[in-house]
């Protein structure tokens, strides 16, 4: 995740430092490439108006969702963002169907070796 010192840290966007009370958008390392050109906004805080206003938004916000987004973590959820910069735990729509897929293939396995 971003590290953020309140009143020391500058918002990529513009500039200006993240003060106290100010809402903001952080991700972390999701970009791997130095040459993408959103790469420096990967493992960020920004100021949530700024990010509002960003006319890279969406392409950052699909970006996140298409690499981050799709990891599904150990309790069964996903991290996403949605379109205004919060990300929220939701729970992976095919996880249950996967468990289920896993349950029948475990009682269809043979065994390796021939009883005697």
């Amino acid at each position: 995740m971003a590290l953020l010192i309140l009143g020391k840290s500058e918002c990529p966007l513009c500039a200006q430092v993240i003060a106290s009370g100010q809402e903001t958008v952080a991700t972390t390392h999701f970009i791997q490439f130095q040459a993408h050109p959103l790469w420096r906004f990967s493992d960020s805080t920004m100021h949530y108006a700024c990010f509002q206003q960003w006319s890279q938004r969406a392409e950052f916000v699909a970006l996140y969702n298409s690499t981050i987004g799709q990891i599904v973590w150990g309790n069964g959820t996903r991290h996403q963002m949605a379109a205004d910069g919060v990300i929220q735990s939701v729970p992976d729509s095919g996880a249950q169907e996967r468990a289920a897929a896993l349950n029948t293939l475990n009682r269809r396995r043979t065994p390796l070796l021939p009883k005697r």
